[in-house]
């Protein structure tokens, strides 16, 4: 039996792709910041088979929260064949009205929280060739206005990804990042401490926002083919094609369109 472990996987994407591992007969092992969520999302899993969910109460930030995960697989036997890392924020709004606190708290969970996520296992990985994942996010090309620090994060994991998959890959290890595009997601009702906001409008309009199922089964068809990069949700690949092949005309549409 295959098992991945996923970061921030009481919501959205992340939760999606839990349940899709799960449904195929993967064991599952996931965490988040909220315990009543995971205690939850753990029981709704092994009600359909018992024993192959189990969720962390895990702050990405903290490398030393992964020690749990950790005593867990010594315990129950079998192989680490892939993680992603799925949990991350957004911290919004303009470079003169932020401080150097807001950037530094982007970067300690977009960032290092990826690569807490992946240290404590290595050698799990390398054990069984398996997969290192980042979701990433779209804005790992485009860079817009009024989001500089999540931009910023993105940029990094992207060159992260690449860097690493060269490290892994003379260990039959694969790197994939996932770039999304806009999927129905928490993310957005999220304020800039990391706290999510109940209720609280969504800046996205629904017409464009893909739903987190289809989303996941996009990414995990990726994952699968042990591809370096997955483009998911079709605006995205526009974007991002926009961006690399006409970047002069991006950056038009960007300063006229988007709003900051």
């Amino acid at each position: 039996m295959k098992t991945v472990f996923i970061t921030g996987a009481t919501s959205g994407i992340g939760q999606e792709m839990a349940r899709q591992y799960h449904a195929v007969g993967w064991r599952v092992l996931f965490c988040g910041r909220r315990e009543d969520r995971l205690r939850e999302f753990e029981s709704e899993l092994n009600t359909k088979a018992a024993g192959r969910a189990k969720g962390f109460v895990i702050n990405v930030v903290n490398e030393s929260d992964f020690s749990a995960v950790s005593e867990y697989l010594a315990g129950a036997g079998g192989s680490l064949d892939l993680i992603i890392a799925n949990a991350g924020f957004g911290v919004a709004g303009k470079f003169e009205r932020l401080k150097h606190a807001d950037y530094v708290r982007q970067f300690d969970t977009n960032v290092y929280g990826v690569m807490n996520s992946f240290r404590p296992f290595i050698s799990e990985i390398k054990k069984s060739r398996g997969q290192f994942v980042i979701i990433g996010s779209g804005n790992g090309y485009i860079s817009l206005g009024g989001s500089s620090p999540y931009c910023m994060s993105k940029f990094a994991v992207r060159a992260f990804s690449d860097a690493l998959g060269f490290e892994m890959r003379p260990h039959g290890v694969a790197v994939t990042l996932v770039c999304p595009g806009f999927v129905e997601s928490e993310i957005r009702h999220v304020n800039n401490r990391g706290e999510l906001v109940e209720g609280s409008a969504d800046p996205v309009p629904k017409w464009i926002q893909v739903p987190a199922k289809k989303a996941a089964r996009e990414a995990i068809r990726g994952i699968a083919k042990r591809k370096a990069e997955v483009w998911v949700t079709g605006h995205v690949k526009i974007f991002i094609l926009l961006e690399l092949l006409l970047p002069g005309f991006s950056r038009w549409v960007k300063a006229r369109v988007i709003p900051v």
